[in-house]
């Protein structure tokens, strides 16, 4: 088994931020798609769990429980598929229980917060959020590790590893790895300087996600809080945040690093803390490609 954290390692898969589309992209490489198995007894528990109506395995056209991932091209070996974000938050023809359809508080007298002054329901559709973040679980929990190293020239910069659980609190929560270019990056970076790059990354896919206009930027912090690269990520929660253990593996504080997620109770939060890990991953990519004179490898 190749451990990440050892040693730097050709890559597997990528995660990337499209915020044009909104989605994350996941690209994963041809060696490794036949070795991915997912068993079936998951998936049939996942699927009556969440009253998905379809998987697909295949990664043709697709992968995942009703259309979550969707097939983008093939490049370099690479097969990458879109995962747009839906919105869970949506708004109905009915008036908001909460002002009567006003749009106004009146014991606050200010705008209702149920609403955001538009004066309809609100109604949140987990659903779908649940659909990306199980398919997420089953591809992660099958790719988290490798026996045997893919022909790509350029490195797997981290790996993450998602849960997928009803009913509330934890119900989100991930971990994984970083690599060893990934974690030099985050060494570069100035202590407690904000990356706003990722912030906005984070803020685009909540917005996207939930739409709540009470939230902004500042509620969704991504900076380095440790000269050893220890990452902070977090979101609006209950201190729903990503950091870093004090594991260093073979190679000291040069090396990787293992992350672990706080109070991720939801589908919307694990998937806004993944759109900060991909914002990050590209700038990564970005560095590379001028190291390496205009290629990753």
């Amino acid at each position: 088994m190749l451990i990440l954290t050892d040693g730097s390692l050709p890559r597997w898969y990528g995660l990337s931020w499209n915020s044009k589309e909104l989605a994350l992209i996941l690209s994963i490489h041809k060696d490794v798609l036949p070795r991915c198995k997912i068993r079936r007894d998951e998936i049939e528990y996942l699927k009556k769990e969440f009253k998905f109506s379809s998987f697909d395995f295949s990664f043709e056209a697709g992968f995942g429980f009703d259309g979550a991932f969707v097939f983008r091209e093939e490049k370099e070996n690479f097969r990458s598929f879109s995962i747009p974000l839906p919105s869970i938050r949506k708004e109905t023809s009915k008036k908001c229980p909460y002002c009567g359809g006003s749009g106004t508080d009146k014991f606050l007298e200010r705008e209702c917060l149920s609403c955001d002054g538009d004066g309809k329901e609100i109604i949140y559709d987990h659903k779908p959020g649940f659909a990306i973040s199980a398919s997420l679980t089953l591809f992660s929990q099958s790719a988290h590790f490798i026996e045997e190293k893919t022909s790509a020239t350029f490195p797997q910069l981290f790996t993450v590893e998602t849960s997928t659980r009803g009913g509330g609190m934890h119900g989100g929560e991930l971990s994984g790895m970083l690599g060893l270019e990934f974690s030099a990056f985050l060494r570069r970076q100035k202590l407690h300087k904000n990356l706003d790059f990722a912030t906005e990354a984070m803020f685009l896919a909540h917005d996207r996600l939930i739409g709540e206009r009470l939230y902004q930027r500042r509620d969704f912090p991504v900076y380095v809080s440790g000269e050893k690269g220890k990452i902070h990520i977090a979101c609006p929660g209950n201190a729903c945040s990503i950091y870093c253990s004090d594991d260093f593996f073979v190679r000291g504080e040069e090396g990787g690093q293992k992350f672990y997620s706080h109070n991720v109770d939801s589908p919307h939060q694990q998937l806004t803390l993944l759109a900060g890990f991909a914002a990050l991953h590209d700038r990564v990519d970005e560095e590379l490609i001028v190291k390496n004179k205009g290629s990753l490898g």
